[in-house]
């Protein structure tokens, strides 16, 4: 099951003052996607919202940029440590993952854009 599932208990009132206050979103290649800024500010409170609510504790990545090249690179790492990886479609398509990787729908946000890279079976 993945961690951005069952986002409606996201809406649960929190005990805590600041729930995202400890979460960390960093984000690649904002300026180049030519996104608007509330929007972009909008996905990554979800995010922030979403990995809390799943109990995440770690750092969490967003491209909005198709990542190759180097980013594939540092996507991959990033994922090697065990820290979510996200993308955000910009365009009618996902850019392809790395080899043996895929981009799964984040079918709860309803934009239906954003995407979690996932190893794929084997």
């Amino acid at each position: 099951m993945s961690f951005l599932q069952n986002i409606l208990s996201a809406f649960r009132p929190q005990q805590e003052s600041d729930p995202l206050q400890s979460l960390t979103v960093c984000t690649y290649g904002q300026a180049a996607s030519g996104i608007e800024a509330d929007e972009a500010k909008s996905v990554i409170e979800w995010i922030a919202l979403s990995l809390k609510v799943a109990g995440c504790t770690t750092d969490s990545h967003l491209f909005w940029v198709h990542p190759d090249g180097q980013l594939t690179k540092e996507l991959r790492r990033l994922y090697r440590k065990g820290e979510p990886v996200l993308g955000y479609r910009l365009g009618d398509r996902m850019a392809p993952a790395p080899e043996g990787m895929y981009w799964r729908m984040v079918t709860e946000h309803p934009s239906t854009r954003i995407y979690q890279l996932e190893p794929k079976d084997e």
